[in-house]
């Protein structure tokens, strides 16, 4: 698409006494670019999802490969028409692809960039104008998630994660911070250290552990009390919460057990069931939306807990559309939709804004020709 517009360059001034309708133009370049974009990303993903052994999933690839084509055509046809030379444009592809790929999420993870740029919590805001970073998020996603052997444990697997990381993580985290307020006590007795060690706390229990009705009135009564008292009846109340959590589990985990079985008893034969997995459940994927080789599994915040183990079953929290890397939905006041579609959504928007753009020439106003001499002028004199 690159050079659609700057091809027929010619025939443009030739024809520009004449009152071509530039929306007109620009429709049709627009029409046929995602009609072979539409065929191009079907044949792919049909070749390639049969070479990869990928089931069930044609339509979510060409969905999301397709919106990422029609962006990139939209992108090519605005450089196209903005730029005087061929030579000018292929210099400048690669300043718009290196970041692509750079900030898409697979060749640098978000939160080992630099501080200033990102923060453990969301992926930067320089990735989020970045389409290749919703394009892959959403492949991964789709892949974990939508896939015919996850779809049957999904729900049930983020039970068992929600509960494996209160049990494993949480817990054990809230204790290390209250045992460090009883030594703070001991030692210096430094009150605003514990004070807001103590807040961290309480806001952190409040917020982990809404399925507990119960526990938002224990933590007001408790909130009442003197700082050793306080922190004896949260120790207390963390022991009765991880006693019921254990339980839980169990039911969890047999519940589990019964999919299982349930799905082994449609074959003749329990061996199939491992066949049935391994056909559609993919051990890298899961590693990756699980971030399994990540040994952090949650991190403080100034005023916070938060957790990092297993994105792929968190629930977003932030009500407009912000949410972790390889979150399962996003969160758009309190409806939840899947990430799939939100993505999608988050490309097509991009695309108009460009469409838009390319409608009425607003890039004429920034002179591209001007940066791309500019950076030659340099880049001859570094040489």
């Amino acid at each position: 698409s690159a050079e659609e517009i700057i091809k027929d360059q010619k025939i443009l001034i030739r024809e520009k006494f004449l009152n071509l309708s530039r929306f007109s133009y620009i429709n049709s370049k627009v029409v046929f670019l995602f009609a072979l974009t539409a065929i191009q990303s079907m044949s792919y993903v049909l070749i390639g999802n049969y070479i990869l052994e990928i089931k069930g999933l044609t339509f979510n690839y060409w969905l999301i490969l397709f919106s990422t084509g029609c962006f990139a055509n939209i992108l090519g046809l605005i450089i196209s028409a903005n730029l005087k030379s061929v030579i000018a444009i292929y210099i400048l592809i690669p300043f718009l692809i290196i970041p692509q790929m750079l900030l898409s999420g697979t060749i640098v993870k978000f939160d080992k960039l630099h501080s200033s740029l990102t923060s453990k919590e969301y992926p930067p805001l320089i990735a989020d104008i970045m389409p290749s970073r919703w394009s892959y998020e959403a492949l991964a996603v789709t892949q974990f998630i939508h896939n015919d052997y996850e779809q049957n444990y999904y729900n049930i697997d983020k039970t068992d994660s929600d509960i494996s990381y209160k049990l494993n993580f949480f817990i054990p985290k809230i204790n290390s911070l209250l045992d460090e307020c009883r030594t703070s006590i001991i030692t210096n007795n430094d009150i605003t250290k514990i004070h807001g060690l103590l807040d961290i706390i309480t806001s952190s229990m409040e917020s982990f552990f809404q399925d507990l009705p119960d526990i938002k009135i224990q933590l007001d009564n408790i909130n009442t009390l003197n700082t050793e008292d306080k922190i004896d009846e949260l120790q207390d109340l963390l022991n009765f919460i991880k006693h019921f959590y254990s339980e839980y589990l169990d039911k969890v985990l047999y519940k589990k057990d019964q999919i299982t079985q349930k799905i082994v008893n449609r074959y003749k034969n329990p061996a199939d069931y491992i066949e049935f997995k391994n056909k559609y459940y993919n051990d890298a994927i899961a590693n990756m939306v699980l971030k399994n080789d990540d040994s952090e599994k949650l991190f403080m915040s100034q005023n916070n807990i938060i957790r990092k183990y297993e994105p792929i079953f968190m629930s977003p929290i932030h009500p407009f559309g912000r949410a972790h890397f390889y979150a399962p939905t996003k969160k758009i006041g309190k409806i939840y939709i899947p990430t799939i579609y939100f993505n999608t959504y988050v490309i097509w928007i991009m695309s108009v804004f460009l469409y838009l753009a390319l409608i009425f020439d607003i890039f004429k106003y920034i002179n591209l020709n001007n940066l791309i001499k500019r950076f030659k002028i340099k880049l001859f004199h570094n040489l």
